[in-house]
């Protein structure tokens, strides 16, 4: 009996990405995920419920030129530890409304 390993690994890999997705879609937190350039490759449900971004909206584009009024604060000292310090980061809400609002 021969098995492809190759087919099987790719059938299990998407299996385990769309149920990663279904479980970061399902948080009652926002989760995002950014490269080291700060580009967006992860934008869960509840960010976009709580920005008015959808995923879609947000996807491969910079969060820092998103969100301007972050750059040098609190939120930024954390994705930069989390980033490039490897620091475990949990970070309060810390847009207004009007900085939702105003997001690019």
């Amino acid at each position: 009996m021969s098995v492809d390993i190759q087919s099987e690994f790719r059938r299990d890999a998407l299996f385990d990405r769309s149920l990663e997705n279904v479980l970061l879609n399902t948080q009652t937190v926002g989760v995002l995920l950014l490269d080291s350039r700060l580009v967006i490759r992860y934008w869960n449900q509840w960010l976009g419920d709580w920005t008015g971004m959808s995923p879609a909206d947000v996807a491969q584009r910079a969060f820092d030129s998103l969100f301007p009024a972050l750059v040098g604060g609190p939120f930024a000292q954390a994705i930069d530890e989390a980033l490039f310090q490897g620091v475990d980061t949990q970070c309060r809400p810390l847009l207004s409304d009007s900085d939702r609002r105003s997001a690019v």
